[in-house]
């Protein structure tokens, strides 16, 4: 049930914070078909994601976590079963944002959207259709920098991208299949 407050004009407002997260395990297909790799499924393995598994590998079987904002925007947390779970982070070296995977035990006690706020949205992404129905979908991160999303996309080998560039091309595009 999402929460309802009434502001002074009498109204509820619902943010959508305590709605609790779907759970569900699927395979994300990256529409790209270049590179020699064995397919384009994404898989997190060894502390990275890439989008090289096959459709076979059990590996591309990922545990996605999705509930509605106040947006009507789908929210998930994609991970897979080791407690290891898609984010962003800034490299504070090279100064640049990346695409990668972290363990986080944490993530378990996350059942609401309200829980994942505590996070600054590193694990938190959007399901972005390419248009109003669609299910071809981009996956950008909840977190902004100067406003703008970063776009989870990767090259035709099957590695990410950097999330800060304005990726069109069929590696940032996607496809949900169930396991």
């Amino acid at each position: 049930m999402a929460s309802c407050k009434k502001p002074e004009s009498g109204k509820s407002v619902c943010d959508g914070k305590d709605e609790e997260f779907s759970e569900g395990y699927y395979k994300i297909c990256c529409l790209s078909n270049e590179g020699d790799v064995q397919g384009h499924f994404l898989k997190i393995d060894d502390n990275q994601v890439t989008a090289n598994a096959s459709r076979h590998d059990e590996k591309a079987v990922l545990k996605i976590r999705a509930v509605q904002n106040e947006k009507d925007e789908l929210v998930m947390i994609i991970e897979n079963g080791n407690n290891e779970a898609l984010s962003v982070e800034h490299d504070e070296l090279n100064d640049k944002y990346q695409i990668c995977v972290r363990m986080n035990e944490e993530l378990e006690q996350v059942h609401k959207l309200r829980d994942a706020e505590h996070y600054k949205n590193n694990y938190l992404f959007k399901k972005v259709p390419r248009e109003p129905g669609s299910e071809i979908f981009q996956i950008t991160s909840n977190a902004t920098i100067d406003g703008k999303p970063l776009t989870v996309a990767f090259d035709e080998y099957g590695k990410p991208m950097d999330p800060m560039q304005n990726h069109h091309e069929d590696g940032s595009f996607f496809r949900l299949l169930s396991a």
